[in-house]
């Protein structure tokens, strides 16, 4: 992306057109001003008291990929629920970055079309 001074997360002018995270790094993405999309793994919330305040959902595009069975997935499904229209690939592999083929090449896909 373009260079510049960021406001907070989704405004856009970032240094950054998106960000990728897994579980505490996820959190630590949010908080990047500026990008225009994000791709969350296993993602659990900042920490209270950071990110966007606004109480309004956050409409840049995003891509939320879980295992609904892992053990933190309450918390992948509140960071999902904080995005308007979220795109969600759910996986069997546990708190991991997927492997297998079926997960990567939705996440390639979407990263294609932001």
């Amino acid at each position: 992306g373009e260079g510049g001074e960021g406001g907070e997360g989704g405004e856009g002018g970032g240094a950054f057109d998106g960000v990728i995270g897994f579980s505490q790094g996820a959190a630590m993405a949010l908080l990047v001003p500026g990008a225009r999309w994000a791709v969350l793994l296993s993602a659990i919330p900042p920490p209270r008291g950071r990110g966007p305040s606004t109480g309004r959902r956050d409409a840049r595009p995003s891509l939320h990929v879980y295992d609904a069975a892992e053990p933190h997935a309450h918390l992948c499904r509140r960071v999902e629920a904080s995005f308007e229209g979220p795109a969600v690939v759910r996986h069997g592999e546990g708190h991991a970055v997927p492997r297998a083929e079926a997960a990567t090449r939705e996440m390639v896909r979407f990263v294609e079309r932001v």
